[in-house]
């Protein structure tokens, strides 16, 4: 179970997870003010469903990221700051969707890393 866990949460690096989770944090904060504006109060299954998407919006940003490079086949290009903004708010907004497939996708990557570094190297000798 260990194995699996590392493959999947561990396989990006945690400068990455720490700069996607504090992007992720700009966007819980503007929904929570959005909902708290008015003196009313954020709704629980809201504030369940936002802390999910902050705690995995690295993943589904990974997946969206990773899926539109192979379809481009290169890197992704934003153009201005608002696309970038817009294309986060995209991810933070369906990450209940997208993390299970960037979780997934991370698996397999680290588990096709893993077998390859496992299988013994050809000597080469007839």
């Amino acid at each position: 179970m260990s194995k699996m866990l590392r493959w999947t949460l561990g396989a990006i690096t945690f400068k990455y997870y720490m700069r996607q989770f504090i992007i992720g944090c700009f966007f819980y904060a503007f929904y929570w003010y959005m909902f708290t504006d008015l003196g009313g109060s954020m709704p629980t299954a809201l504030i369940v469903l936002f802390t999910t998407n902050l705690v995995f919006f690295a993943y589904s940003k990974f997946s969206l990221t990773s899926f539109l490079e192979f379809l481009n086949g290169g890197p992704v290009l934003h153009g201005s700051f608002f696309g970038r903004v817009f294309y986060s708010l995209l991810c933070f907004c369906f990450t209940v969707f997208l993390a299970p497939l960037g979780l997934a996708y991370l698996f397999y990557l680290s588990y096709k890393q893993d077998t390859a570094n496992k299988q013994p190297q050809p000597t080469g000798t007839n």
